[in-house]
């Protein structure tokens, strides 16, 4: 019986370092999509020490997340409704933000995503918090996301704040 144990450790302690690899090295659509939401975020945000050069990469990144045709509506309480529609005028929306404020941060949490049975789409529901500059308190806005994949990236094609029950 003892002899059996021996054996029995060293092979659940190697199937579960296999099933952890496993999870590492072949994550599940859900867990990329997180990650990538997460990569926006931080690519999304800056503080005022930035050079220009840095500043305009950074704006260029924003658009490797989003579809060519990307459509982003977005209806902040206290300001008009904004939509925004394609790579350039989400470039250019950046691009406006980022060179006329020092600091913009946001975080996402929260982050619930749906695969379409036929892994080529998927909707991220979440909540943003975000922080803006000489702002003490932050704000928080409920978005919903649509990506769709596109030569083995998840790419967002549609995002849109939605409304929540509190007023």
């Amino acid at each position: 019986m003892r002899r059996w144990c021996l054996r029995l450790i060293p092979l659940l302690i190697l199937a579960g370092l296999g099933f952890w690899g496993w999870r590492v090295f072949f994550p599940g659509p859900e867990e990329v999509i997180r990650k990538r939401l997460h990569k926006l975020a931080r690519a999304a945000s800056f503080t005022g020490n930035e050079g220009n050069f840095v500043k305009l990469a950074n704006i260029q990144s924003l658009a490797a997340f989003c579809t060519p045709d990307v459509e982003i509506t977005v209806d902040v309480p206290g300001y008009s409704r904004q939509t925004i529609s394609g790579q350039a005028e989400l470039t250019q929306a950046a691009g406006g933000a980022r060179f006329s404020s020092s600091r913009f941060n946001v975080e996402f949490f929260d982050i619930i995503v749906r695969v379409a049975p036929d892994q080529g789409a998927a909707v991220a529901d979440l909540t943003a918090r975000v922080n803006l500059l000489r702002e003490k308190d932050f704000h928080v806005q409920e978005l919903k996301f649509q990506l769709k994949k596109v030569e083995g990236k998840w790419l967002i094609f549609r995002a849109e704040t939605t409304k929540t029950l509190s007023p």
